[in-house]
């Protein structure tokens, strides 16, 4: 379905051109992937998205799931003026 949603989008020269891409850098790809699971894994994160915010280097906030903009904005803004 992602394919399908793409090519609607991109149109079919840049769908294959895009398809390409990714065949020729499908190693690459992969290791980027791994990765991010593994930085992810390493600071216990196990879902997108999460923030993670950290002030004064301490963890002020490990929050998973989506924050809609304005509780984040008031959380940030009130953190920032202690």
């Amino acid at each position: 379905r992602i394919e399908q949603t793409v090519a609607k989008v991109l149109g079919p020269a840049d769908t294959a051109k895009l398809k390409k891409f990714m065949q020729d850098h499908q190693t690459q790809i992969d290791a980027g992937i791994e990765k991010d699971i593994f930085l992810a894994h390493s600071i216990s994160v196990s879902q997108t998205p999460t923030f993670r915010i950290t002030y004064k280097g301490q963890q002020a906030l490990i929050n998973a799931g989506g924050v809609p903009y304005v509780v984040l904005r008031k959380y940030m803004d009130d953190l920032l003026a202690k």
